[in-house]
């Protein structure tokens, strides 16, 4: 069974792979499911195509968080809103997919996912043609604790006199060390 930092380290180098324009093993683009992968970018603008993702741990629960730039008509032409919010479920899903096979690629062994709630997406204007999307979805990770052990957490007081009374022992130890002449 993995420990809770080689699975973390999993995911984290999953994702370090996944970088704009990186080469497989055979020189050919990774395939994630986003917008930048369509097309050439030197011959082509890449507007509407700026998009990118990345993850947050938070104990037991990974947050996948997707940010790209729509043009509104794109939107409208697409049949509204929530036709949109499904396609970012859609493409949650594809990052996702490829988590799991690039953290089996790097460790060896499966991921698990479990997904939590709804893809939640905010649209917001940048400008009158461009709008600005951010999508995150929750996912429970198997293999790690839901908790951390009961001993481990501290509240805020217990924290700032643990501090407390170890800089008075410090305190305390370096007058002891040097005495005055006269003692």
């Amino acid at each position: 069974m993995a420990t809770t930092y080689e699975i973390v380290q999993g995911i984290q180098q999953a994702v370090a792979n996944a970088y704009d324009g990186a080469p497989r093993d055979d020189e050919e683009k990774i395939k994630i499911g986003l917008k930048r992968e369509d097309g050439n970018p030197t011959l082509h603008s890449r507007q509407g195509q700026m998009d990118g993702f990345g993850v947050k741990i938070s104990k037991n629960v990974l947050m996948v968080t997707y940010n790209t730039e729509v043009l509104i008509k794109d939107i409208h032409d697409m049949g509204g809103v929530e036709k949109y919010q499904d396609e970012m479920g859609q493409v949650m899903g594809n990052i996702v997919k490829y988590l799991k096979k690039e953290y089996k690629k790097v460790t060896g062994s499966s991921l698990k996912l479990t997904k939590v709630g709804e893809v939640d997406t905010l649209i917001q204007p940048l400008s009158k043609i461009r709008n600005i999307v951010q999508s995150y979805c929750y996912y429970r990770i198997a293999g790690l604790p839901a908790e951390v052990e009961p001993g481990q957490v501290k509240t805020t007081q217990q924290y700032m006199k643990s501090i407390y009374t170890s800089l008075k022992e410090e305190k305390l130890k370096k007058t002891l060390k040097f005495k005055p002449f006269w003692r």
